[in-house]
C-alpha cells in the first residue's frame, strides 16, 4: 500500500508540473505573438473622401484625427512682417498696415503631416443613378431590360415607379418586379411568397417575418425568358390575392351590416 501511495503522489506531482509547464508555454506564445503584432503596426495615414476630406492616422494601435496632409512641394509660410514705426515729424496720413490675416490663416491651416509611400488613401466611389447606369449598359443588355419592362407594363393595371437607384413595377398597389443595376448587369426581383404565409403575415400584421424576393440577372436571352415566366407567375399570384382581399372585404362588410341589423332588432324588441 505504501508503494501505491508513493506512485500516486509521484503521478500527481508530474501532472502539476505538466500543467505549470503548459501554462508557461502558452503565456510565452501569447506574449511573443502580441510583440510581433505590435512590431508589425506601421504608422499609416488614411484619407476618406466624402463631402469634406477627413484624415485619420493609425499609430501604435490608436486612431487619431488630423487636420490636413503636408504637400511636399508646398513652401513654408512666410513669416509675418513686423510693423515699423514711422517718425512723427509732421501730420501725415498713416500708411495702412499690410493685410496679414490671410497669411496668418494660411499658417494656421498648414498641414500637420505628410503623405508618403506608407500612406493608404481610400476614396468613396461616386454613386450613379439607375438612369446613368442604364446608359452605360451594352445594347444587348438594354434591349433585354426594355423588352421585359414592356412585357410587364402590357399587363392590366400595371405601372412603373422610378427612384434614384431602382425601377419598380406594380399592379395597383402590389409590387410585381423591382429592377436594379449592379456590376453592369440588370437584376430583377420578384415577390413570390407562399399564399398561406402571405395571408397570415398580412392578417396578423407581423413585421418580423421577412419574405426574400426571387432575383434573376439578365445576362442572356434564356434569363429573359425565365424572367417573363416569373413575371407571369407573380402576376397570377397578385390577381388571386387581390380577388381574395376583395371578397374578404365584402364578407367583413356583410358581417358588420348583419351585426348592426341584429343590434337594431334587439333594441326594437326591448323597447316593445
Amino acid at each position: 500500500m505504501d508503494i501505491f501511495y508513493i506512485v500516486m503522489i509521484v503521478v500527481a506531482v508530474l501532472l502539476v508540473v505538466g500543467v505549470i509547464a503548459l501554462w508557461g508555454v502558452e503565456e510565452y506564445t501569447n506574449t511573443k505573438n502580441k510583440r510581433l503584432r505590435t512590431d508589425k503596426i506601421v504608422e499609416r495615414t488614411i484619407v476618406i473622401h466624402r463631402e469634406e476630406d477627413v484624415y485619420l492616422r493609425v499609430s501604435g494601435g490608436a486612431l487619431e484625427i488630423l487636420e490636413a496632409p503636408v504637400s511636399a512641394a508646398s513652401p513654408a509660410p512666410a513669416p509675418l512682417a513686423e510693423p515699423v514705426a514711422e517718425p512723427v515729424a509732421e501730420p501725415v496720413a498713416e500708411a495702412e498696415p499690410e493685410p496679414v490675416i490671410e497669411e496668418a490663416a494660411a499658417a494656421d491651416a498648414s498641414p500637420a503631416f505628410e503623405l508618403n509611400e506608407d500612406s493608404v488613401v481610400f476614396q468613396a466611389s461616386q454613386k450613379l443613378s439607375f438612369i446613368e447606369k442604364y446608359a452605360t449598359l451594352t445594347p444587348e443588355d438594354r434591349a433585354r431590360y426594355d423588352e421585359l419592362a414592356a412585357y410587364v407594363l402590357a399587363k392590366p393595371n400595371c405601372k412603373r415607379l422610378e427612384s434614384n437607384d431602382a425601377i419598380t413595377f406594380k399592379c395597383k398597389s402590389d409590387k410585381i418586379m423591382r429592377a436594379t443595376i449592379r456590376r453592369d448587369t440588370v437584376t430583377v426581383s420578384f415577390m413570390l411568397p407562399n399564399t398561406e404565409l402571405d395571408r397570415f403575415v398580412r392578417q396578423r400584421g407581423i413585421k418580423k417575418i421577412k419574405i426574400v424576393p426571387v432575383a434573376i440577372r439578365l445576362e442572356s436571352d434564356e434569363d429573359l425568358v425565365l424572367a417573363k415566366q416569373t413575371a407571369d407567375l407573380t402576376m397570377e399570384h397578385i390577381l388571386e390575392e387581390q380577388q381574395y382581399r376583395k371578397e374578404r372585404r365584402n364578407e367583413l362588410r356583410r358581417q358588420s351590416r348583419l351585426s348592426r341589423d341584429a343590434e337594431k332588432q334587439a333594441q326594437t324588441q326591448s323597447e316593445e
